[in-house]
């Protein structure tokens, strides 16, 4: 499987305006509110910290007593992160061998990471093992298998074959979870919409994104120059994204599974 090397990109990570659309996350209100006790939110694979920035606000300590945790293989990236002078607890670990004890984190947000994973079951395995009694995970990554339209893989064909190595499919998620401890619930959607070239390009020549820096520099020479003759044409090109979101329970809830 190719790596994607984050010392190549955390200087252009938070250039993409899309690094900071994240929304409140209102699991961790839930799950706060069922109980409060001790009460810890993990980050795996926080990069930059934009997650950690934003939920940091929309919880304030003045009213809600959660310890903030972000944890990411990258020094690069975690530096950025740590720059931003987050109320949290940065550390720089591996998703197989995490620094905390065992049942001590109330939820765990996993955001576009997991396909990096090169032991994936032993990353399975160190959720469970640090997760609490009724502690989830919230694992948010795209999905290939519902994407047939996507510019990415229409100018960088090799990409989608990639993905394919590296990217769980559906039922390898289901697998690998409940395999492990997991009840799970799991849900895609799917948009499609009209994206503007020049936004597209902004991102192409940003080269941010994990897809861009596994495809060879041929490839990734070659689509610029298609996108910028379509681009001449056309101001925008139907394309699809296909977001899986999946909830990782360690117990349910209610208290309807072991």
């Amino acid at each position: 499987m190719i790596i994607t090397d984050y010392s190549k990109i955390a200087h252009n990570y938070d250039k993409n305006k899309d690094r900071n659309d994240i929304s409140k996350d209102e699991l961790i209100g839930s799950l706060y509110n069922f109980d409060n006790r001790d009460f810890r939110v993990l980050d795996l694979s926080c990069g930059t910290g934009n997650y950690l920035r934003k939920q940091i606000n929309e919880y304030p300590k003045s009213v809600y007593e959660i310890e903030w945790i972000g944890i990411d293989k990258s020094n690069d990236m975690l530096r950025i992160a740590k720059g931003k002078n987050l109320d949290a607890n940065l550390l720089i670990a591996d998703v197989i061998d995490i620094p905390l004890k065992k049942n001590s984190v109330n939820y765990i947000k996993n955001m576009y990471a997991f396909h990096h994973y090169l032991e994936k079951e032993k990353a399975v395995k160190e959720m469970y093992r640090i997760l609490k009694k009724n502690g989830i995970i919230n694992l948010i990554n795209s999905n290939h298998e519902y994407m047939r339209y996507s510019w990415v893989y229409k100018y960088f064909p090799s990409a989608y074959d990639l993905d394919n190595e590296r990217k769980p499919k559906i039922n390898e998620y289901y697998e690998i979870f409940e395999k492990n401890g997991f009840k799970i619930d799991l849900k895609i959607i799917v948009t499609v919409q009209k994206f503007m070239y020049k936004d597209i390009i902004e991102k192409v020549i940003n080269r941010d994104i994990s897809q861009l820096n596994i495809v060879t520099e041929e490839e990734y020479t070659k689509g610029i120059k298609k996108i910028t003759v379509d681009m001449s044409k056309n101001e925008s090109v139907i394309s699809d994204l296909a977001i899986m979101e999946m909830n990782g329970y360690k117990k349910w809830i209610r208290g309807n599974c072991t």
